[in-house]
Order: structure tokens, then sequence, then C-alpha cells
């Protein structure tokens, strides 16, 4: 757990029980990004009720907490993505260990933006992939999401190329 202030922030794994505040979430995100001008979530279900409980039930979904209040949900994914191997305009960063975590679906709740807890977001991602001997960070978003965009870069993140999932996407990369 560490402390941003007199904030007490922590990432811990989302349990079915949580599934419902997850959609939550998401749903607030999904609202932000329309009225931010990006499509991205917009014109189809993901991520869907299915894709949110299958995170949980494989140990991917996190709940980012805020003074022991429910702030934001994060999916880590590892294993293999087929869209990886698909990327144009650029390719993947060469990393030491070959493991590779995504971060997916990643989501602050309205009454927690514009507070910097992005940042504090983002390092608890960090660490937990850093005691997971992940070191190969990556992740994608829509070219019109400018907020993700501004954040990936700030934290560390190269955009190395452009995926095709659902439309272009913007993938990023850090090396841990």
């Amino acid at each position: 757990m560490k402390e941003r202030g007199a904030m007490k922030t922590e990432l811990r794994l989302a349990k079915d029980t949580d599934l419902d505040t997850v959609i939550s979430i998401i749903e607030d995100a999904r609202h932000f990004l329309a009225i931010s001008g990006s499509d991205q979530w917009q014109h189809s279900p993901y991520p869907a009720r299915s894709d949110l409980a299958q995170d949980i039930f494989l140990g991917f979904g996190h709940l980012f907490i805020v003074d022991h209040q429910i702030a934001g949900y994060v999916a880590l994914i590892s294993g293999e993505n087929p869209y990886y191997d698909k990327l144009s305009h650029g390719k993947w960063l060469e990393s030491e260990t070959g493991e590779i975590i995504e971060i997916g679906r990643m989501a602050l709740l309205s009454d927690y933006r514009g507070r910097g807890l992005s940042k504090a977001f983002y390092q608890s991602i960090f660490t937990l992939a850093f005691r997971k001997n992940y070191k190969d960070l990556r992740l994608w978003t829509h070219p019109k999401n400018s907020v993700q965009q501004h954040l990936f870069l700030r934290e560390g993140f190269k955009k190395v190329g452009i995926l095709d999932f659902e439309g272009e996407r913007w993938a990023y990369q850090k090396l841990l």
C-alpha cells in the first residue's frame, strides 16, 4: 500500500462479488470516452460483462483502491495475445525476459479523475508487474483517446506501432 499525501492507494485482485462494481466503473469510463470525443468502447459491447467476469475468473482483474474505496479497475493480462503478431508501422522493443503483461481495460471512476491519482494507479501496476517478474508491459488505445496517450508517455511508455482491433489502435510498450 502506498500513501499519496493523506491518501492511501493499493491494487487488489477483484473478486466475483466485485463484478457489478467493475461493470459500473467500465460504464463510467465508456461515458467519459464518449464526451471526450473518442469512439473507443462505443460501438460494440466490448468490454462486455463476460469479458470482465473472465478477467476476474482468470485472476487478471484488479481494483485500484483509494482510502479504502474502489476508485478504478485494470486487467493485467498474462499470456499470448495474437494481436501482438499483427503490429504494423513499427516493432516491439526487445525484452530480456520475454515475460509480457498487457495492461487492459484501465478505468478510473469520474469522482477520482483530476486528482492526480493516475500516477499512483500506474505505479501500483508497475510494482505488481515487477514483483511478478513481468518486465515487458504492453497496452494499446484508440487514436482519439488523447488522455490515455498523454498518460502512457508520461509514465515512460513508447509508442511502438499500430494494431488492428475493432479498427486502428496505437500500441505502446514499457520495459521495466
